[in-house]
């Protein structure tokens, strides 16, 4: 008898917010449930205006991709599926 059970999978992209001193690695940040992730929709979620950090900067907001499997959240790094698995942004004005 094969009693398997269908694992039920959620890709999200969580947002961690950098721009004060104080902020907790545990801390759960906003999330986008999106496979594919734009800046559009990291704007449209925060309602602020951002820019690609370049690699010297350090980024005011970073968006990370994550998969919840059966209540499990694990770091989501199949570039293949999700595309970059970070990304990194500065507030513009």
């Amino acid at each position: 008898m094969n009693t398997t059970e269908a694992t039920e999978t959620e890709l999200y992209w969580e947002i961690d917010d950098f721009r004060s001193g104080c902020f907790s690695l545990l801390a759960e940040g906003e999330k986008i449930y999106k496979q594919r992730l734009t800046k559009a929709d990291v704007e449209k979620k925060t309602g602020l205006k951002l820019r690609r950090a370049a690699t010297d900067d350090n980024p005011d907001l970073i968006v990370s991709a994550h998969a919840e499997v059966d209540g499990e959240q694990y770091l989501d790094r199949r570039k293949s599926l999700r595309g970059q698995a970070r990304h990194f942004y500065m507030i513009i004005g």
